[in-house]
């Protein structure tokens, strides 16, 4: 990567963390299924300066903490009823086995 496109680089990644809300707009992205790969990609930063910047204070850890805590808490809604729809499916096929 070349100098030029190093020190723009820098700069979004600066503007970014001056500005008020980056650290909630990162979390909700989370919360709603983005990676913070994905965030920083569409940011155009780097990820490894956004992930030290969030573990270099401990309340924006935590806030990070929080966000994947809730997308993993959604993840689990989302897959509950599809595996119970997944046990009736299978055990109607097992009772119908049965009968026959």
């Amino acid at each position: 990567m070349n100098t030029p496109v190093k020190v723009d680089r820098a700069q979004r990644f600066l503007a970014l963390i001056e500005a008020p809300g980056t650290l909630e707009e990162l979390c909700q992205r989370v919360i709603d299924g983005e990676t913070p790969f994905q965030v920083c990609q569409a940011w155009e930063v780097t990820y490894s300066r956004v992930m030290a910047w969030i573990l270099a204070d401990a309340s924006r850890w935590e806030a990070y903490e929080r966000a994947l805590k809730l997308r993993a808490d959604g993840l689990v809604a989302e897959a509950v009823p599809i595996i119970d729809e997944a046990k009736e499916t299978t055990e109607s096929v097992a009772l119908g086995r049965a009968r026959v």
